[in-house]
């Protein structure tokens, strides 16, 4: 969802920076990826900023809409 938002959240790479840094670097040879405060704070930031922005409501039936599409061989995702 942060993806296909992306956008349209400001400061998105500056939230998500705890998250990036960890994909980064080599990670640990353990099956489990260590869960930091920091992250944690980026995931609830990342989430609340979202909710914001995808705050839903009626169309105007005069309005030109758009439709965005992301899909792949098995998820699919769309916004109106």
């Amino acid at each position: 969802m942060v993806n296909l938002y992306g956008r349209f959240l400001a400061g998105a790479a500056k939230i998500l920076k705890p998250l990036t840094d960890t994909l980064g670097g080599k990670l640990p040879q353990t099956a489990w990826l260590p869960w930091l405060p920091a992250m944690e704070s980026a995931f609830v930031s990342i989430q609340e900023a979202s909710a914001i922005v995808t705050m839903l409501s009626y169309p105007l039936p005069s309005a030109r809409l758009a439709l965005a599409v992301d899909s792949s061989d098995s998820p699919l995702g769309a916004c109106l």
